[in-house]
């Protein structure tokens, strides 16, 4: 009777964000409340909304704590969160004269490149098969550390068969489910459309960066790179946008394993396979993958950073302590928000140091992560100080950093005054930050309405366009979830991995509080790990109960008819919220004002891309913050313009800012013909496209 009620509660907890209406009892007090008013004046997202999230979160510890009480009682809950690592016996260093050598030669190669990029990228100069350069740095690193750990006889890898069978059916299971999803809709959105074009300079040989640079956007170009290298790896070079769009499949695959691997150290298999099949299904992990964009990257650096920095401890393992610092590193290649990678490692590594002893020495094991970090990171880090037009920080003009941001939130204090405290120079002027006080309460303000979204039945989109990643359907799963760790951290003997996994997640306030530009949901990528572990853990009692309950495999069965529907929820909301609302009758007008005044001001060239049917979603800017002028650079010379034509033959150029601005409008007019009905308008002031607008019939 009682594994009934719990399996009671939980379709009860899941059921809740859709029950509550305005004449439960609950929602009548909360909205009536001076309290709903008081919040709302602080928080400015609506009564509604604080009202729905109060009810849930009432509603839900209510029924979380039966749940916690009925299956304590039977020992459901926690009876297999306990796992212990095999303790690894070490020995003296037994190092032959063989070793050394190879160890010196590794360790004095990988220096020697490391300072042959350095000189050429403070003297301006590309480097030409960067990704060659860039893996023999990290191989003849790790190789350096990896004799060091043989030498000690710890055990490298401890993986069991299981774990292969495992793996295989997670990457399986990625690529079936992955793989269909990208296919639609067949448009681009702008920002693949600008990945992708790099991804095709790069195959043809055309992009003049390497990937210690930044390009479109003013990103790292490193995500390109990978792209184009999983194109070549895959075959896939010919098969145009869907081959290219597959590239992320992989980048998946391997956060869902890492999200197993992880939470099998942590906890157990069970627990682990249900973390990362939630991961899986979750629907905003569908749209970043679909996106293909440098954020589907970012989700990599922080799960590794974490997963490597524990076993490497763990193990006392300088080889896992130096993918640590490595995967740390590499979150400075990516989309910014993956730049909490160093602090979750340094903060992990701290942790470990002081609650236990290293019998490599502490010191060592700080020293192996830093170095390797600094390795990682450094060449990027110096391409930006040296190309400072070109650097990535155009994020932080949306961020609670950004002077002008704080501006439009507080329009009663001036710029001199939010210049007045703790300037934070980013690399390049034209993205000088600064910390002001008034800054803390907004950042407060946003990590609540990101974490208030995850009870939301329907993701919020509040001010200045923060779209959350709440809206999941196994919202209550996080939250018990969550409560279960505070449980066993406050309880449990055993607390260092509930510390690791809270470390982690305190960290994410950094991007919810919006320091990494606004906090949209494409942004947010490194936190869908963690809340798919917390997801497992609040989902581990309804399975323990289904499978007592049937006594046999049955539970199972159940458990993962479960999980089916909700990937079929998922895909239902990845494709509702994939889809734009568009009406062929009505003409779609598009303002480029800011694009041509932008353009004209810093002589570069913009266009806007269409491929396929993508007027739907407005074209796409494409290289960005592009100088003509920088040999270094991937552009597009005013001389290419036919070129460019020639080789879109599924796609359109509908504006083009190049100083012989007449001629070209001519060829496209030549090009396209008069019955796509193209029309640009021109500024009367200076003669320049205000905007287009494009229409069928």
């Amino acid at each position: 009777m009682r594994r009934y009620l719990v399996i009671f509660l939980y379709i009860l907890g899941f059921s809740v964000p859709y029950l509550i209406n305005s004449n439960h009892s609950l929602y009548t007090f909360l909205y009536t409340s001076g309290l709903i008013d008081y919040l709302d004046n602080y928080l400015k997202i609506g009564r509604t909304v604080l009202v729905d999230t109060l009810t849930i979160f009432v509603i839900w510890s209510f029924i979380t704590a039966l749940i916690f009480l009925l299956s304590k009682a039977g020992k459901d809950v926690f009876e297999s969160f306990i796992h212990d690592f095999r303790k690894v016996t070490s020995e003296k260093y037994k190092l032959n004269a063989t070793r050394i050598l190879v160890i010196f030669t590794s360790l004095f190669s990988c220096l020697s490149v490391f300072g042959y990029v350095i000189f050429k990228i403070y003297r301006g100069e590309a480097i030409s098969n960067s990704p060659v350069v860039f893996l023999f740095i990290i191989a003849t690193l790790l190789s350096a550390f990896l004799l060091l750990d043989i030498s000690k006889k710890i055990r490298i890898l401890s993986i069991r068969g299981i774990d292969i069978v495992i793996t295989v059916f997670l990457i399986v299971l990625c690529i079936l489910t992955l793989g269909f999803n990208l296919r639609f809709p067949k448009e681009m959105v702008a920002d693949e459309a600008a990945s992708w074009e790099t991804v095709r300079h790069i195959l043809r040989g055309e992009y003049k960066a390497d990937i210690f640079s930044y390009g479109y956007y003013g990103y790292p170009a490193f995500n390109v790179f990978v792209q184009a290298g999983l194109l070549r790896l895959l075959h896939f070079t010919d098969k145009g946008i869907e081959g290219w769009r597959f590239t992320a499949v992989p980048m998946a695959a391997l956060a869902v394993v890492g999200v197993y691997f992880l939470t099998r150290n942590l906890f157990n298999k069970k627990i682990a396979v249900l973390s990362s099949l939630l991961l899986l299904v979750n629907p905003y992990f569908m749209i970043l993958s679909r996106i293909s964009f440098p954020t589907n990257q970012s989700i990599i650096p922080p799960l590794y950073t974490v997963l490597f920095a524990h076993v490497g401890v763990t193990l006392d393992s300088l080889f896992y302590i130096s993918l640590a610092g490595i995967f740390s590193g590499l979150g400075y290649y990516v989309y910014p928000s993956a730049k909490i990678s160093v602090i979750i490692g340094v903060l992990i590594l701290l942790y470990y140091l002081f609650t236990q002893k290293s019998k490599r020495g502490n010191l060592t094991i700080s020293l192996v992560y830093l170095f390797s970090f600094i390795l990682t990171a450094t060449p990027v880090i110096l391409s930006g100080w040296v190309y400072k037009a070109n650097e990535g920080n155009r994020i932080y003009q949306s961020s609670v950093l950004s002077v002008d941001f704080l501006k439009s939130v507080y329009p009663n204090v001036s710029k001199d005054q939010l210049t007045s405290f703790y300037p934070l120079r980013l690399i390049g002027d034209k993205y000088r930050v600064y910390f002001h006080p008034i800054a803390i309460p907004f950042a407060i303000r946003n990590v609540i309405v990101s974490i208030v979204s995850l009870f939301q039945a329907e993701p919020i989109y509040d001010l200045n366009f923060r779209s959350s990643i709440g809206g999941t359907e196994w919202g209550f799963a996080i939250f018990t979830g969550f409560l279960a760790v505070l449980y066993r951290l406050v309880k449990g003997r055993e607390k260092t991995k509930y510390i690791l996994i809270l470390i982690w997640f305190s960290v994410s306030m950094i991007i919810l509080g919006g320091i990494f530009g606004a906090a949209q949901f494409w942004r947010l990528e490194p936190i869908l790990p963690i809340l798919a572990i917390f997801s497992g853990i609040g989902l581990y009692p309804l399975y323990i109960c289904l499978r007592k309950l049937t006594k046999g495999y049955s539970g199972v069965f159940i458990f993962s008819a479960f999980i089916a529907f909700l990937l079929s929820v998922s895909m239902y909301r990845y494709f509702k919220l994939m889809r734009i609302p568009y009406s062929e009758e009505k003409e779609f007008e598009w303002d480029l004002s800011y694009a041509v005044n932008d353009a004209k001001k810093n002589d570069m060239v913009y266009y806007i891309y269409d491929i396929k049917e993508g007027i739907k979603y407005g074209g796409g800017i494409l290289f960005n913050y592009m100088h003509l002028d920088d040999s270094r650079y991937a552009s597009i010379p005013i001389n290419e313009v036919e070129n460019i034509l020639k080789r879109t033959p599924t796609g359109k150029i509908f504006f083009y800012y190049l100083k012989d601005y007449n001629n070209l409008t001519n060829k496209l007019t030549d090009y396209h013909g008069q019955d796509d009905k193209l029309y640009i308008s021109r500024s009367k002031k200076d003669n320049s496209i205000l905007y287009y607008r494009y229409s069928r019939e």
